[in-house]
């Protein structure tokens, strides 16, 4: 990021943050103008929206599974096929 900003490359930064703090893939370095850097702007915000549903929605369905898994092995069933 320090070598763009030196190379007078334009570093963005969304104003919706998916957390309280920046993440590295929400940084764009742009170097394009007008039109295009308002459609790059676009396309990574919802790559990045896209992105973070998609692995929220596996992570809780895995951590849904594996309490469902543990509760049947507690109580012993076994599932195994």
């Amino acid at each position: 990021m320090k070598t763009a900003l030196a190379a007078g490359k334009r570093v963005l930064v969304p104003k919706l943050l998916a957390y309280s703090e920046v993440t590295p893939s929400e940084i764009t370095i742009d170097d394009t103008l007008g039109l295009d850097a308002v459609k790059n702007a676009a396309k990574s915000f919802v790559l990045n929206l896209m992105n973070t549903n998609v692995t929220r929605i596996n992570i809780l369905n895995v951590i849904d599974y594996m309490q469902c898994y543990m509760k049947l092995m507690n109580a012993g069933i076994c599932i195994t096929d």
